[in-house]
This record gives structure tokens, sequence and C-alpha cells, in this order.
């Protein structure tokens, strides 16, 4: 996690961890660290006769000067839509304020660069399924809604992502692009 807010491309392990150790770091640190969203993909290297990994590889989607861009017009939108809660909402009103106010704003587009991330929700108003649902938890994140990112079995190599949010002990899914 250190690494990738800092733009690290390779990252030296002090501990020896399994390749399924590595992956299931990685996967965890993909669907919770919500603001590693401009991680592209990650490496390691392994030694080919123990299979211990000594080396993580991190490749990122945009420069850090684009991330800090991205964020700062994230940020300002997320201000704006927070600003619109009122004092009488209880938590199923704010969540459905954050649900329309993403929904009305942005379209289902493949094509958009930002597609995957909070921007391309918020900002661009053209998103994937993780966009969407980056935006919905970075939304709920910022107010103290617990929340959890759900995803699919892949599919033809790909994957689709929602939200889970927590309500009086009990989760609900929310599918923004259902």
């Amino acid at each position: 996690v250190n690494a990738a807010k800092t733009f690290q491309q390779e990252v030296t392990l002090k501990r020896k961890l399994s390749k399924e150790i590595v992956d299931k770091v990685c996967n965890l640190v993909y669907l919770e660290e919500n603001d590693l969203y401009y991680i592209k993909e990650y490496s390691y290297y392994a030694n080919e006769i123990t299979g211990i990994v000594s080396k993580v590889g991190l490749t990122y989607r945009y420069t850090s000067m684009t991330v800090g861009i991205i964020n700062k017009d994230v940020d300002a939108r997320v201000k704006q839509i927070i600003a619109k809660i009122t004092p009488q909402m209880d938590t199923v009103a704010k969540i459905k304020l954050f649900h329309d106010e993403i929904i009305l704003n942005c379209n289902y587009s493949t094509a958009s660069e930002y597609g995957a991330t909070p921007y391309g929700a918020l900002v661009g108003g053209q998103a994937l399924c993780e966009g969407y649902s980056r935006a919905f938890a970075l939304l709920c994140n910022k107010i103290g809604i617990e929340n959890l990112f759900a995803t699919s079995a892949p599919v033809n190599n790909e994957q689709h992502m929602w939200n889970m949010v927590k309500l009086n002990g009990c989760w609900y899914n929310i599918d923004l692009t259902g």
C-alpha cells in the first residue's frame, strides 16, 4: 500500500511469502484500498524451486501528477454532494442521495479512459461498473457508512463489481449499474 501511494514500481518483501499469499494480498489491496484505483496490475518475482516471492512489481494506469489532478476534481465533487445532506436525513436517505447523484449524472461506458475510477463516475460522467462502485464507496467512506465491494466470478475474462452497505447490522447489495 505504501509503495503504491508513492508510485514505486518494485517492492522488496521483508517476509517470505508464497505466490498464493501474494495474490491474495494484492487482490485485497485492489478491493479494500479505494484510493489506489490507479494501480493497473502487479507482478511478482518468485524463486522457481521454492515458489517464495521476493519482490512485487507494480504498474500504474496514470502518472502521480494525473492522479493528483483527478483526486482534486473528485474531492471537489464529493464536497458538493455531501453538502446536500441535511440534518433530517437518515442513513438510507444519504445512501439514496449518493445513488441518485451518481446514476443521474453518469452513463455506463466502456470507452472512457477513467471508467474504472471515481473520477469517471463523479466528474467525467462516464464509467464502468468499477467506477460507479468506487465512487459510491468513496462517498460512503467520507461520512462513515460501512461498505464493501462485491465482485462476480469472471465471465469471458470480465468481472462485475457492485457495493454492499451495512444498515442496522444487516448487509445490503447496491448495484448502481444494475
